[in-house]
């Protein structure tokens, strides 16, 4: 698989200087795909990728929806499982929690019901994939999700979705903790901000996740 930190032009050329010293000189490549990986979709629902819902983004949204359901095809053809989080009502602040620091459960998409819970037309997902609501920002916590990839037997994990600094980011630094080995393709992450975006891929390639291109896991998945 080939790395994508250098696709990145909004990262100053300073911070790529301070990565290669820290890897004594040289960007690694990414390491092979493992055996038995797994797709895990995050939050591409309808209130994060359409215009129309507060927490939306379509502009990047959707052309990364187009980019994961490409990955979701060749998963599905590879025999991998793939598993998506969405977002539900609660009732209580207590479970919203302190989400852009309001102290009323008001934050949405938790405070009312509706389609804007519901995973994107361009996504849906097959009777044989895996849907649970993800409550925080990381998949893994207050979730089965290790325990679900620990009963799929899986080595790698393939982490697509939006934001790339909130959810994504969030579930890659628990799976890393967890010891998960982390595969982050580019044209399948998105975020509402553009430097938010490439800041974080470029953190989460230094240390945590292979950050790889989207081409050259197709190829890997074909090849499995």
């Amino acid at each position: 698989m080939r790395s994508a930190l250098g696709n990145l032009t909004r990262i100053p050329e300073e911070d790529v200087r301070a990565l290669r010293k820290m890897w004594s000189g040289e960007i690694p490549a990414p390491r092979p795909l493992g055996q038995r990986p797994a797709l895990l979709i995050v939050d591409m629902t309808e209130g994060f990728v359409r215009d129309e819902f507060p927490t939306g983004w379509a502009a990047t949204g959707e052309p990364c929806a187009q980019a994961i359901a490409r990955l979701r095809a060749s998963a599905k053809l590879a025999g991998l499982p793939v598993l998506y989080t969405v977002s539900a009502e609660m009732g209580h602040s207590a479970q919203i929690g302190d989400w852009l620091k309001r102290d009323e459960p008001t934050m949405f998409p938790f405070d009312r019901a509706g389609r804007h819970h519901d995973v994107v037309q361009e996504l849906a997902p097959a009777e044989d994939d895996i849907v649970f609501v993800k409550p925080k920002p990381s998949a893994f916590f207050g979730t089965q999700l290790e325990s679900i990839l620990n009963a799929l037997k899986t080595d790698c994990v393939i982490i697509t979705g939006m934001t790339t600094s909130g959810c994504v980011r969030a579930t890659v630094n628990d799976g890393f903790m967890l010891n998960r080995r982390v595969i982050v393709p580019v044209e399948c992450v998105a975020d509402r901000s553009q430097l938010s975006h490439e800041v974080e891929l470029f953190d989460m390639g230094a240390k945590y996740a292979d950050v790889v291109e989207l081409d050259s896991l197709l190829a890997a998945i074909d090849a499995l």
